[in-house]
């Protein structure tokens, strides 16, 4: 592209650049990629509680199951799902949640 050409381009780009209708379209777009950012980083929140409390719950009730045998008394479903949640909760806010 030529130096005149160059220049009469970038004195438009400046024009609409500073114009509502420009401004509008960038603050949409930037509102998208906020969006999108967002939602990514709730889906890899839920996933990562979801396989802690997996994780944990499969742990806690075999140690509640265990110490109930050995106590005679029956396991408290209420009790194991509460630590698996506080668990699970707790693990999974420890990690990053940055897309790349």
């Amino acid at each position: 592209m030529g130096a005149l050409a160059e220049g009469m381009v970038a004195k438009e780009l400046s024009a609409i650049a500073g114009s509502k209708a420009a401004k509008k379209l960038i603050q949409a777009e930037v509102g998208a990629l906020a969006a999108e950012r967002v939602t990514a980083k709730l889906g890899a929140m839920t996933a990562t509680f979801s396989n802690n409390v997996r994780q944990e719950g499969v742990s806690i009730y075999g140690d509640a199951v265990e110490q109930g045998e050995k106590n005679g008394k029956p396991v408290d479903l209420r009790l194991v799902w509460a630590a698996t949640l506080a668990i699970g909760r707790n693990t999974a806010g420890h990690r990053s949640f940055t897309p790349r």
